[in-house]
C-alpha cells in the first residue's frame, strides 16, 4: 500500500514510502512557534503514542499540555 504512491502531478513517477513507517516510535515535530504544541507522525502505519482522542487510524496527531487532536489518518 505504502510501496507505489503515485506523484499527483506526474502518474509516471512512483514512490515507496515503507521506509518511513515506524512500529516503536513516532516522528516528533514542534511548533517553533508555539513549542507547547508537538505533532506525533507516522507514515503507511497508526501511530504508536496513541490516547483517547488519537486512537485508531490516526497518523497525525496534534497534542499540548491540555488536549490532543487527531488531525489525519495514515
Amino acid at each position: 500500500q505504502c510501496t507505489a504512491i503515485t506523484d499527483p502531478a506526474d502518474s509516471s513517477k512512483k514512490y515507496d514510502l515503507s521506509p518511513l513507517s515506524s512500529s516503536s516510535v513516532d516522528y516528533e515535530a514542534i511548533n517553533t512557534r508555539f513549542p507547547s504544541y508537538k505533532f506525533s507522525i507516522n507514515v503507511c502505519r497508526p501511530i504508536v503514542g496513541v490516547d483517547v482522542a488519537c486512537s485508531g487510524n490516526t497518523g497525525i496527531c496534534e497534542k499540548s499540555s491540555l488536549s490532543s487532536y487527531k488531525i489525519g489518518e495514515y
